[in-house]
């Protein structure tokens, strides 16, 4: 009975990321040109965002992202999908106010363990362009990247 709930206790760990992204940058094609520019985005610095995500596994498998000004609406608890060893990725969802698009918001979330203690992590919303006086739209392609620590674990 204690090996029983021993097993389930590590079947559902926890991990605790410290979080900061870098301001969002648009992906700009030419051709077979890319380029990746900036954005400005009001409540997301230059200096780019820190928030929080906690991963846990087993049966019931989620990341909750707990960042109070929450300016790329990626804060809640969501459903993950393990891409790999010490991966996970998943789409988070709002009902807004978006940064990118009119009306609900999503973006896929990509958290992947370093050996040292960090993890990488990219955060790709869903956008368009909107052209609101010829009430015509087109997606692009937003990426925010950074970087996290392992709560407990130094850089």
């Amino acid at each position: 009975m204690i090996l029983t709930a021993l097993a389930l206790t590590a079947a559902s760990a926890a991990i605790t990321y410290d979080c900061s992204i870098e301001a969002p940058k648009a992906l700009n094609r030419t051709g077979e040109n890319a380029t990746l520019s900036s954005l400005t985005l009001q409540g997301v610095a230059a200096t780019g965002a820190k928030f929080q995500v906690k991963v846990t596994s087993g049966e019931k498998a989620a990341a909750e992202v707990v960042w109070p000004e929450n300016p790329m609406q990626i804060a809640g608890k969501f459903a993950t999908l393990p891409t790999a060893k010490g991966s996970v990725a998943f789409s988070a969802y709002s009902a807004g106010p978006c940064l990118f698009t009119e009306q609900m918001c999503m973006s896929l979330v990509q958290l992947v363990d370093q050996p040292d203690g960090t993890a990488k992590i990219i955060v790709t919303p869903s956008a368009l362009w909107t052209d609101k006086k010829a009430d015509s739209r087109e997606p692009f392609i937003v990426i925010a990247e950074g970087n996290c620590t392992r709560a407990g674990k130094s850089k």
